[in-house]
């Protein structure tokens, strides 16, 4: 469970930014925990967006993830609620579809179509609002992991692979192969036994966490004409993390309907 007192600032923040108008009902987090927490959802990690701004320091975008207590693992991995919330206007209150995969200690959000994220604007009443979505978000993620039972059956061919890799880096970096940092083929390498083989999950869960974490560095020709170093930096940003995850899931459910 996550330790709330230790949880980040703006996790626990109980006011609105300064910049933000009579208009603007502020939903502290806290509530939003507290509403879950009474529903058997329980808090396991929260994180903070890093911002230059001093004045927005406590008021930033944030992620907490919930998990039910009725509901279990599939494998390696469980399914979560993964909540996003700010208090200065960056974003309205969100719940994804999530789970988390064990081995790794690696976050998933689970987004396409079927697992639609639920937005909810900065405004009053939402109490029955909260409860009802994250139910809604929890059943979701519980039929993205029985899915994922399908992925790890799904066999791909060498080339098939290269091309999820390739599809991964145009998602983080553009289509201008010019600007990824690496080789397409460093992002299929393992970082642990149980995650070497050809089948759509364990490619999924490499490519994944090779983009989230960072690493992997090689030496690749500059637009100098040099021979530099580069390699794929770690995303720490909420946002972009949950951007990136919802990418590289529907380009895997895109694999999985055409084998």
């Amino acid at each position: 469970m996550l330790d709330l007192v230790n949880m980040p600032y703006s996790v626990g923040q109980t006011t609105k930014h300064d910049s933000r108008s009579e208009k603007y009902a502020h939903i502290p987090t806290t509530h939003v925990i507290d509403l879950l927490t009474q529903a058997d959802f329980v808090p396991v990690r929260a994180y903070e967006t890093k911002t230059r701004k001093a004045d927005k320091q406590g008021f930033q975008k944030h992620m907490v993830r919930f998990r039910h207590e009725s509901l279990g693992y599939q494998g390696d991995s469980v399914p979560e609620i993964v909540v996003i919330n700010s208090h200065d206007g960056t974003t309205g209150l969100q719940l994804w579809s999530g789970m988390f995969r064990m081995v790794c200690s690696n976050g998933i959000v689970a987004a396409s179509e079927t697992y639609a994220k639920i937005s909810l604007a900065h405004r009053g009443g939402l109490e029955q609002k909260i409860i009802e979505a994250s139910y809604k978000v929890i059943e979701q993620s519980n039929k993205a992991l029985l899915g994922v039972q399908q992925w790890s059956h799904i066999m791909m061919t060498d080339g098939e692979r290269l091309g999820f890799a390739e599809a991964a880096l145009h998602a983080r970096y553009g289509n201008n192969t010019d600007d990824h940092p690496i080789d397409p083929r460093k992002l299929l390498t393992p970082r642990r036994q149980d995650d070497v083989g050809c089948d759509l999950w364990r490619t999924f869960n490499v490519v994944q966490e090779n983009l989230i974490k960072g690493g992997l560095g090689s030496y690749k020709r500059l637009d100098t004409g040099r021979i530099g170093y580069r390699s794929v930096r770690a995303i720490k940003g909420v946002g972009r993390n949950v951007e990136l995850n919802a990418d590289l899931w529907q380009i895997a459910e895109r694999h999985a309907i055409h084998a």
